[in-house]
C-alpha cells in the first residue's frame, strides 16, 4: 500500500491554497512588484511557489493568523519541508492582520534548530510536532517569535 499523507485528502485545503496564491499573485502585480507563480514541479520540490520582483524564489504560506504560525522542518511525505527548499523569503499571509510578511528563510532555519522537544499537546508552543495520518515535522510558533525576521511587511485592504 502506497502511503497518502491525510492533508492531500482535503480538497478544502487544496482549494483555500489556490485562493491565497491567486491572490497573492495578484496583489503583488498590483503594487506594481510583480508575482510570477512556478510550475508544479518547482513548486513540489524546491518549495517555491513565486518568482517575486526581478528574480526573488519565494515560497508562500497564505491563512494564517499570528498567534498560530506552522514551519514545516519536514512535509507531509517526511522529505524535506519548505523551511529546506529554495526560496530566498517565507511569505506568510496573516488574514486577522490583512498582511503578507516577507521572511528571510535561512534566518528562520537557524531559529528553528534549537527547537528539539516534541509537543504533547497541539496546543503546545516552540517543539517538534507531527500531524496524524502525515510524516510532517513542524513547529508551532507565534509572529511575534519570528518578528526578528522579517524584511518586508505589505498590508492590504479587504
Amino acid at each position: 500500500m502506497v502511503f497518502k499523507p491525510s492533508s492531500y485528502e482535503n480538497e478544502g485545503n487544496w482549494k483555500k491554497g489556490s485562493l491565497s496564491e491567486e491572490k497573492f499573485r495578484t496583489f503583488m502585480n498590483e503594487i506594481g512588484v510583480g508575482a510570477v507563480k512556478t510550475s508544479a514541479r518547482v513548486d513540489k520540490f524546491d518549495h517555491v511557489d513565486f518568482i517575486v520582483g526581478e528574480n526573488t524564489p519565494v515560497d508562500l504560506k497564505g491563512d494564517k493568523n499570528t498567534d498560530a504560525v506552522w514551519l514545516e522542518i519536514k512535509n507531509v511525505w517526511g522529505g524535506k519541508g519548505s523551511l529546506f527548499g529554495k526560496a530566498k523569503y517565507m511569505v506568510i499571509e496573516y488574514l486577522d492582520i490583512n498582511t503578507y510578511v516577507f521572511y528571510d528563510r535561512l534566518e528562520l532555519v537557524k531559529y528553528i534548530k534549537r527547537f528539539k522537544d516534541v509537543c504533547k499537546h497541539k496546543s503546545d508552543y516552540h517543539c517538534l510536532y507531527t500531524r496524524e495520518g502525515n510524516k510532517d515535522q513542524i513547529v508551532k510558533v507565534k509572529e511575534i517569535n519570528i518578528r526578528p525576521y522579517e524584511k518586508h511587511r505589505f498590508q492590504y485592504n479587504i
